[in-house]
C-alpha cells in the first residue's frame, strides 16, 4: 500500500507541472495575439483611443460665444479679465504692439491674465479667442475679442494714483463705480450734495471709517443707516444707504433735492460695497465744479450695536484724533481737529476755538459767527 501511495503522489506532481506549463503557453499565445492586433503590418502604432463621447460622422462641437474683455494697467503691467464664454473649454490670448501682428501669449482655461512689465506710455493690443476642444473632434473657435490699452506706471483717476482697488464718484454723471482688483464690482446711480448749497467736496479721499449700522445726527436730522463708509478726516462726508429717498437716484435730483454733502446710495449697492471695501481704499470724487473739503461740520456718527464695532483708518499725515469709548448700548466717538480747532465734548454738539466760529449749546443747532453755514452738516 505504501508503494502505491508513492506512485500516486508522483503522478499528481507530474500532472500539476504539465498543467502549469499549458497555462503559461496559453497566456503567451494570448499576449501575442493582442500585440499583433495592436500593430499594423508596417509596424506603425494602431492603438485606438477611446472617446467618452461617441463620434458621429459629420457631428461638430458647439461654437463658443464671444467674451467681454476688460483691460487695466498698473505698475507697468497690464491685466486682462474676460467673461466666461458659453461652450468654451479654453481661451487663446494674443498681444500686438501695432494692432496687426499678434503674438500668442498663452492657452488657458482661466478668465484672467497678467503680462510681465511693459514699456510705460506704449499702447498694446490684446485678443482673446475662446475655443471648444475635445478628443476626437476638430477644435472649434469662437469670435475673437480685441481691445487696447496704454501701459502706465500707476492707475490714475483725475490725476490721482488709485491702484487696482478704488471708488470713483462722478458728480456730473451722478454715478459711482467701485473697482476691486481691477474688476468692476459696483456701478450705481447716486445722489450727491445739493448743487450750490451743500456741494459734495471733490478731490482725493480715502476710506477712514466703517460702521454698520450707523446713527447719523445733525441739526435737522436724526437717522439710522445700515452702512456708513466715512471718507474724510472729520468723518462728516461719507457713503451711506438712504432708504428714506422715494424719488430714486441719479439724473438731476441733486440739483433740487440733493443730500447735505454725503453720497446717498441704494441699499443693495451699499451692501456690496461695504462687504468688499477696506480701510485706506482710495476714493476720487470728480466734477466740473471743484469744491474743497472745508473740514468738520459737527456731524456725529455712532454705531447702534456694539457687537458690530466701527473700524478706523489713520494715515501718517492726519491731524485728527478720535476717542471711541465703549458702553453697553453704543460705540460713539468725539473728535478733535488740530487744523480747524473743533472739539467735541458730547453727542449733542461742539464748540470751535479756531477759524470756524461755531458754537452749539443745545440739541437742535448752532450759531455761526464765522463763514455763514446755516445747516450745520451733511447727510
Amino acid at each position: 500500500m505504501a508503494k502505491k501511495g508513492k506512485v500516486l503522489s508522483t503522478g499528481n506532481g507530474r500532472f500539476t507541472v504539465i498543467f502549469r506549463v499549458l497555462c503559461f503557453l496559453v497566456a503567451v499565445i494570448a499576449a501575442a495575439v493582442l500585440l499583433s492586433a495592436c500593430c499594423s503590418t508596417n509596424g506603425e502604432s494602431a492603438i485606438m483611443v477611446v472617446s467618452s463621447t461617441p463620434i458621429t460622422d459629420g457631428e461638430e462641437l458647439a461654437v463658443p460665444s464671444a467674451v467681454k474683455l476688460e483691460l487695466s494697467s498698473d505698475k507697468r503691467k497690464i491685466k486682462l479679465n474676460w467673461s466666461e464664454s458659453k461652450n468654451a473649454t479654453g481661451y487663446e490670448v494674443y498681444m500686438s504692439k501695432d494692432g496687426s501682428n499678434y503674438e500668442h501669449l498663452i492657452s488657458t482655461n482661466q478668465l484672467n491674465y497678467e503680462t510681465k512689465e511693459l514699456n510705460t506710455g506704449d499702447t498694446y493690443y490684446f485678443r482673446v479667442k475662446p475655443y471648444n476642444s475635445r478628443t476626437g473632434y476638430d477644435t472649434v473657435y469662437g469670435e475673437a475679442t480685441d481691445k487696447s490699452v496704454t501701459c502706465i506706471e500707476s492707475q490714475q483717476i483725475d490725476g490721482y494714483d488709485v491702484g487696482d482697488t478704488y471708488i470713483h464718484i462722478d458728480i456730473d454723471k451722478q454715478t459711482m463705480w467701485f473697482y476691486k482688483n481691477n474688476k468692476l464690482l459696483v456701478e450705481t446711480p447716486v445722489v450727491t450734495g445739493t448743487a450750490g448749497a451743500c456741494d459734495t467736496p471733490t478731490g482725493y479721499f480715502e476710506v477712514r471709517k466703517l460702521a454698520s449700522p450707523a446713527h447719523l445726527m445733525g441739526p435737522t436730522w436724526d437717522v439710522t443707516t445700515q452702512y456708513w463708509v466715512g471718507i474724510n478726516v472729520s468723518n462728516d462726508i461719507g457713503l451711506h444707504d438712504s432708504q428714506w429717498r422715494d424719488t430714486g437716484y441719479g439724473g438731476d435730483i441733486y440739483t433740487y433735492q440733493g443730500s447735505n454733502g454725503c453720497i446717498n446710495t441704494p441699499l443693495d449697492a451699499m451692501k456690496k460695497i461695504y462687504e468688499n471695501i477696506v480701510l485706506g481704499t482710495p476714493v476720487v470724487i470728480s466734477g466740473t465744479v471743484k469744491v474743497p473739503d472745508t473740514g468738520s461740520s459737527g456731524y456725529i456718527v455712532e454705531t447702534t450695536d456694539d457687537t458690530q464695532p466701527t473700524d478706523e483708518y489713520t494715515s501718517s499725515d492726519d491731524t485728527t484724533s478720535y476717542d471711541e469709548p465703549q458702553d453697553e448700548t453704543s460705540s460713539s466717538y468725539d473728535y478733535s481737529d488740530g487744523d480747524s480747532g473743533y472739539s467735541g465734548s458730547d453727542d449733542d454738539g461742539y464748540s470751535d476755538s479756531g477759524d470756524g466760529g461755531y458754537s452749539d449749546s443745545g440739541d437742535s443747532g448752532y450759531s455761526d459767527s464765522g463763514d455763514g453755514y446755516s445747516d450745520g452738516g451733511y447727510y
